[in-house]
């Protein structure tokens, strides 16, 4: 070990003890012991996770694209399923209202992916009974018990525990196979 002796610091540029060795300060001299620890840290190389990373993000931002896609042409569909000059009627409460103040309403909730394209657990619904009233669902219950029947209302609740994982070809095809759907749909009602 080197012993510290008056002198001009390099680091500082004024008198101070100094290791003579390497010429500074205290203070100086553990700068420079932080600098070549910096110095050593060895580089990421790069093919790390952080690309990898970001490419999976990216994909997942493509399916949650593609699912708002999916959600919009689902949702003009069945709010123009029974539709007659632009206007359709909520399923819950009976207002007759234009297409587009109507929106698509869920018996068994979106969250549920099984069921959330699903026709049979779909009808048009105004905001207040889709929104405000949540769904206004024990009308909603008796409606579509009345319209499908309780087998059909036993399958729906089953149906919910399904997972349902897709991919941007799973919403790609859905989207393609709706919006078809949706142009004969317009094109009926036209005529």
């Amino acid at each position: 070990m080197f012993k510290p002796k008056f002198g001009v610091c390099i680091c500082h540029k004024k008198p101070n003890l100094i290791v003579v060795k390497a010429g500074f300060c205290k203070q100086g001299n553990e700068e420079q012991k932080n600098k070549k620890k910096s110095t050593t840290i060895r580089k990421k190389p790069q093919y790390s996770n952080a690309t990898l990373v970001k490419k999976i993000k990216t994909k997942k931002e493509n399916c949650s694209a593609l699912m708002k896609e999916l959600d919009d042409v689902f949702s003009l569909y069945i709010r123009n399923l029974g539709a007659k000059d632009g206007m359709n009627t909520c399923f819950t409460c009976g207002n007759v209202l234009p297409i587009k103040e109507l929106q698509c309403g869920h018996y068994i909730s979106r969250k549920h992916k099984s069921l959330r394209w699903y026709e049979g657990n779909c009808e048009v619904q105004d905001e207040f009974c889709n929104i405000t009233l949540g769904g206004n669902y024990t009308v909603y219950a008796q409606r579509m018990t009345k319209k499908h029947g309780q087998d059909h209302m036993d399958m729906l609740n089953i149906r919910k525990h399904n997972t349902t994982h897709m991919g941007v070809f799973e919403y790609k095809i859905l989207i393609a196979e709706y919006t078809e759907k949706l142009n004969k749909l317009i094109e009926n009602n036209g005529k």
